[in-house]
């Protein structure tokens, strides 16, 4: 598997001719030529992206819903008229994406036999978005009348940059936790003499790593549709299969025959046949070309060719594997972002937990079901969710409305093993036996857990277990303690550092943040320092998870301006200007809210590069605010435990460890997010005896 660097898709067909073509290429080609950052950005990414599949062998799959918001772009038309589809339709196109990417699709046997082996469930799926950024209710269904819009008019030229500019900048929703699914009635282009032309594009979409105030998908509205009910006007592309496609581009797919086609270009996965150029039509299986002239032939029925509608019905394992690599290494808000459905299935294993990906209310399965306890755990009644944190912090769980009580139990389970299989109750980091939060100290009314840590993307199982059976279906929450957006000044104290004059090494000035949370906005404040010709600087920022935020990239080259004094900040009033020595906030040259969604905890770094000789300087302070939610609440009591010898166990969080004794023969002992452990000059470990230590989430 190669190197892929890849840049916003743009999708065109010609209906009259049939004929499609595609700009991925060129515009590709001009960024590559144009901006040495962006291609450093992008082979960056690519390596995330490639360690994140080498390693796919230790996680265990999990689903991930992303919330959609259809944003129907529309000239005053009646809902349900031309390019303002009724909600039925969005819906249709809702659903044909679920089907497609969940391997569901209707037209699944039409897959040839020969390909069936590597045909995936991506294990993505879409839900409509019930919650707007502003913690509203919606539909998910915004539309807009373009006459109630000051920069755009319905006989202006739609091209790409126009919708960017005029509806998607100003429109979209944060598209780190949202997938914007924009609908318009036309994408145009510029001639070779300026004049707008109408080419049959279909959508563009872009890719991960981009600017994030265009991160979406836009899509011609007569390609909105479904097998079920096809777009009237879209032809041999009204079954919605272009938001498929459109969607693979957003999730870091390239076409099935790579980025510029031919034998020596490839699509960076391993089970898809190389192809030599894009499929048209709907070709007869086997289909073989100049790059796959034997075997099975090339795949023209996956969703990345440009075969017609009804000639796609497949992704393949590896283009699963990389869509999910995007969203874990550029996407992670996405693993966190609400659809505000409730579980609607039974979890009574923890094969088949129910999987919830943010703080609420849930449901839970009525009396008597499930069989799930593991090995050594009491009770048989057992219901499993599996909660993947949106944010790193301290939790608390109860439940209210539980009948025969005294028997009801809870085990939280952190996922620190390969599989449910290799659960036990060692990996027990919480377990209480009491009321729910009405009533604490009441057994029978509930169960009820107290400041649990938690991770970032960190799964863990919570497990009811229930020795009697409830009578009635109850209701359980888990909260967030503490909340809010806190915001920090770090100031650097590694400073005073030499800037050394043409090395692409430059300098680095490190920050360490040990608070978690979830980041909502970072700021840089107070960078300052000297250097003679600051044309000659580039300064980026580096996250603990290794986004690079290129800040400021040979700037004021054309000037003699000497030296350093800026504040960085995405919602300054004025973009980067020169010189920046005069201690202005500006906006950085690209945004840091790339880093929104992101742990904060772990070491930031800044990095300083001369790329031109003869002059030199002294970086002398800079501070980082990071703004954060999520980190609040208090580390549990300490307990202290000075037996001796300690017995086996799996120790809870806040416990102390002063033993002045052993660890007994042959025993295992854990101690999980202990925040003080304090090993006495005379403790002794046993040969044949285990003694761990974890520090999960609490500090």
């Amino acid at each position: 598997v190669g190197l892929f660097l890849l840049i916003l898709p743009f999708c065109t067909i010609s209906t009259q001719a049939q004929t499609k073509k595609c700009l991925t290429d060129f515009i590709h080609q001009q960024k590559m030529d144009a901006d040495p950052e962006y291609r450093k950005q992008r082979e960056q990414l690519e390596q995330k992206i490639q360690g994140f599949i080498e390693n796919t062998q230790s996680l265990e799959a999990g689903m991930v819903t992303i919330p959609v918001v259809f944003q129907v772009i529309h000239n005053g038309d009646p809902v349900g008229m031309n390019e303002n589809l009724s909600d039925a339709q969005l819906n249709s196109q809702l659903t044909q994406i679920n089907a497609d990417f969940g391997r569901t699709n209707t037209d699944a046997g039409n897959t040839p036999a020969a390909f069936l082996g590597v045909a995936a469930n991506t294990m993505i799926q879409f839900c409509l978005a019930t919650m707007d950024p502003n913690g509203q209710a919606t539909t998910g269904i915004v539309r807009t009348d373009i006459n109630t819009l000051a920069n755009v008019n319905d006989n202006d030229c739609w091209t790409p940059t126009y919708i960017d500019n005029n509806l998607v900048i100003p429109l979209a929703w944060n598209t780190a936790n949202y997938l914007n699914v924009f609908v318009v009635e036309r994408i145009q282009d510029l001639d070779g003499t300026n004049n707008c032309v109408n080419d049959g594009t279909l959508g563009y979409a872009q890719f991960p790593g981009g600017n994030p105030s265009t991160d979406v998908s836009v899509n011609l509205s007569s390609t909105i549709g479904s097998i079920a009910n096809p777009n009237p006007n879209g032809g041999a592309v009204g079954l919605g299969r272009t938001v498929t496609h459109e969607i693979g581009h957003w999730l870091n797919l390239p076409h099935i025959w790579g980025n510029n086609g031919g034998c020596g270009d490839d699509d960076g996965v391993a089970d898809t046949p190389l192809q030599n150029a894009s499929s048209m039509d709907c070709p007869t299986f086997p289909q073989f070309d100049a790059c796959t002239a034997g075997g099975n032939g090339i795949m023209f029925m996956n969703y990345m060719d440009y075969s017609d509608d009804n000639c796609m019905n497949m992704y393949t394992q590896g283009q699963a594997t990389r869509m999910m690599a995007a969203i874990n290494t550029s996407r992670p808000g996405l693993l966190n972002s609400q659809c505000g459905m409730n579980p609607g299935k039974d979890g009574f294993t923890c094969a088949n937990a129910i999987e919830i990906n943010a703080a609420g209310t849930y449901n839970a399965p009525g009396p008597s079901q499930g069989n799930g306890a593991i090995a050594g755990g009491p009770g048989t009644h057992a219901n499993w969710y599996r909660f993947t944190p949106p944010m790193s912090g301290m939790i608390k769980i109860f439940t209210c409305g539980l009948a025969n009580g005294g028997n009801n139990h809870n085990h939280v389970y952190h996922l620190n093993t390969q599989s449910c299989a290799s659960l036990n109750l060692n990996d027990v980091v919480y377990t209480e036996d009491r009321g729910c939060a009405a009533n604490p100290n009441d057994p029978s009314a509930g169960v009820f857990l107290d400041s649990v840590p938690v991770t970032l993307g960190t799964p863990i199982y919570i497990e009811w277990d229930d020795a009697q059976g409830n009578t009635n279906p109850f209701t359980w929450t888990l909260e967030y303690m503490g909340g809010g957006n806190v915001c920090t000044d770090y100031p650097s104290t590694n400073l005073n550092l030499n800037i050394p004059d043409n090395t692409m090494a430059g300098v680095q000035s490190m920050i360490s943040v040990t608070s978690g949370g979830t980041i909502v906005d970072v700021n840089i404040k107070n960078l300052n320092g000297t250097h003679t010709w600051i044309g000659d600087l580039d300064f980026t920022l580096q996250s603990p998870m290794g986004t690079v935020v290129n800040l400021i990239a040979d700037r004021c080259n054309d000037s003699d301006d000497d030296d350093f004094n800026i504040n960085l900040d995405d919602q300054a009033a004025n973009p980067l200007s020169c010189p920046y020595n005069s201690g202005n906030t500006q906006q950085p040259e690209n945004p840091l809210s790339v880093l929104n969604g992101q742990n904060p905890s772990g070491t930031w770094t800044l990095t300083i590069i001369d790329d031109a000789e003869g002059d030199i300087g002294i970086l002398q302070g800079w501070t980082l605010e990071i703004c954060a939610t999520g980190g609040g609440g208090n580390c549990p009591e300490t307990r202290v435990v000075d037996d001796s010898p300690i017995a086996s166990g799996a120790y809870q969080a806040g416990t102390q460890l002063t033993s002045m004794g052993t660890i007994g023969a042959g025993n295992n002992v854990i101690f999980r997010a202990g925040n003080n452990v304090e090993l006495k000059p005379n403790f002794d470990l046993p040969n044949n005896s285990i003694f761990e230590i974890k520090i999960e989430g609490c500090q």
